[in-house]
């Protein structure tokens, strides 16, 4: 059983991140998967009228794209329930009664936005990792990244491994770059596991002047997440410490209006 304390994410990142979902759910056809003559068909609907609609079959040119669309609908759909679902459990509302309370306004100055997010590459970091430490596609460093990149996941955000970042004078690969696309936002976050050790601190003095001059700013836009050598947080800890920074873009990027 678990006994460690539970913390939620914030109900305004709920309302953002459906609102978000929502839009581009919209920018989709609906579609859906039958049969016709025991084969598979996708039928595309181009009004709230459930009687008209075009049929793909499998062996048409437009199969391959029509069915991309329809996972992608069909993932984003999956994702709204589970965060609506999460959202009635924790706060016993909906996102139909919230979102009116809230406005989102996203970012529009700070060079970490969806673009940048984009175009940096995942897993580009050549320095060794451990077959032991593996998750969600990545091998990690270290078992305190492994289990930053599990609370990463469950807490439904995205991240990129060891992206490489131009800095001020040099290339360095932060641990985990955050997306937050609902606000046009993105964040590093770095993970160091012997914050107790005079030596590992001074030797990551340089990375973090190397952030500073490049123009970002600690607990802005780099978060460190600390261990001392021998004792690691536990998942509840390190839950806490990422909703700390969701909790702080939506400080920033979301008003109460009512």
């Amino acid at each position: 059983m678990n006994t460690y304390q539970t913390f939620n994410l914030p109900i305004q990142w709920y309302v953002a991140r459906i609102s978000f979902l929502l839009h581009h759910l919209q920018k989709l056809p609906t579609i859906h998967l039958g049969t016709s003559r025991n084969k598979k068909v996708l039928r595309v609907y181009k009004s709230e009228d459930k009687h008209k609609y075009k049929e793909v079959h499998q062996s048409s040119k437009h199969w391959d794209q029509t069915y991309q669309a329809y996972i992608q609908r069909e993932k984003i759909q999956s994702q709204i329930d589970t965060l609506s679902a999460e959202m009635k459990f924790h706060y016993n509302t909906t996102y139909e009664k919230e979102h009116v309370h809230w406005e989102i306004i996203p970012n529009q100055n700070n060079k970490l936005n969806n673009e940048f997010y984009y175009q940096i590459k995942d897993n580009e970091c050549s320095y060794e990792k451990s077959n032991e430490y593996e998750f969600d596609g990545h091998n990690f460093r270290s078992r305190f990244e492994m289990a930053v990149a599990k609370s990463i996941k469950d807490l439904h955000l995205s991240y990129k491994y060891d992206a490489g970042v131009h800095l001020h004078t040099q290339k360095d690969y932060p641990d985990f770059t955050l997306a937050f696309p609902e606000f046009n936002r993105c964040v590093f976050l770095e993970v160091m596991g012997a914050l107790d050790q005079v030596k590992y601190v001074d030797k990551n003095s340089n990375k973090f002047k190397e952030f500073s001059l490049a123009g970002y700013c600690i607990g802005s836009d780099l978060f460190i997440i600390g261990a001392n050598e021998h004792t690691m947080p536990n998942p509840a800890e390190v839950d806490q410490m990422i909703i700390y920074i969701v909790s702080s873009l939506c400080a920033k990027y979301v008003r109460r209006i009512s």
